[in-house]
């Protein structure tokens, strides 16, 4: 539910969409507290109501400043002179609040020694960065490895398709096999759902080096029904199973 330009709200009443009435008397539909705060005549948020069973593509949005650059570039190198991917310059910090009795997801990037520790515990995952970047990121102390994320985050998707999709076959034979034990026993009784969720993850997409990028580099949360979680801009996650209610913020301040 929402005014936004590529889906809009309608009036069952009349059929007008929401944007339409919105601008038609602002005060009205939003009120003067909405107007000082966010200056523009639209609904200051985008409300969904999500059921998935299939994993979602991790994904991130976009802060306000990088949202207009991504528009711009976008628009200047369409042969259309349009946008298509990027069309709307608001970040969009969500918050989920869970209606099902589980729900599984990957939110941001775990901490930097659990990384290492997983590095350092998985083989198929050390060959499919480079034997020598794994140890290489497996010995820094912890504030250089930070540094180093980036750069050993994208390394797991630099190989080619068809050993990379191997690498992830022979990982999950054993992970059939040895359950969490497969993450390494140092991680094994922390992660009670990791082995659940790499077997759904590669049911649904088998061979997809992408499962190393999610399983090992992003938390696991899982949440009950009534709790809730809030994605600030820039902050890497996918949704995996359950229901939610979510609403996109584009505010300068999430608590707001």
């Amino acid at each position: 539910m929402g005014d936004h330009q590529n889906g809009p709200s309608r009036s069952a009443h009349s059929g007008t969409d929401l944007n339409t009435l919105i601008k038609s008397s602002p005060e009205m539909f939003l009120g003067n507290r909405v107007l000082q705060n966010f200056k523009d005549a639209q609904l200051p948020f985008l409300f969904k109501v999500l059921s998935f069973d299939k994993a979602l593509p991790l994904q991130s949005h976009p802060d306000r400043a990088l949202g207009q650059k991504l528009m711009e570039q976008e628009k200047k190198q369409s042969w259309l002179g349009r946008n298509e991917t990027f069309v709307d310059p608001n970040h969009k910090p969500e918050v989920a609040v869970v209606l099902s009795e589980r729900f599984l997801g990957f939110v941001g990037f775990r901490p930097v020694e659990e990384i290492q520790q997983f590095v350092r515990d998985v083989a198929e995952l050390r060959e499919a960065i480079g034997e020598d970047s794994a140890r290489k990121f497996v010995d820094l102390e912890a504030e250089e490895a930070e540094k180093r994320l980036k750069e050993t985050f994208g390394k797991v998707f630099d190989g080619e398709e068809r050993k990379a999709s191997g690498l992830v076959d022979s990982f999950m034979r054993r992970v059939k096999n040895d359950g969490n034990n497969a993450f390494g026993k140092e991680r094994a009784w922390k992660e009670r759902y990791l082995a659940e969720v790499a077997l759904k993850l590669y049911n649904q997409y088998p061979g997809d080096i992408g499962l190393f990028g999610a399983l090992i580099f992003t938390n696991l949360v899982v949440l009950e029904r009534g709790e809730g979680i809030a994605i600030p801009p820039n902050v890497i996650h996918a949704y995996v199973e359950g229901d939610v209610i979510e609403v996109f913020v584009p505010c300068t301040n999430i608590s707001e």
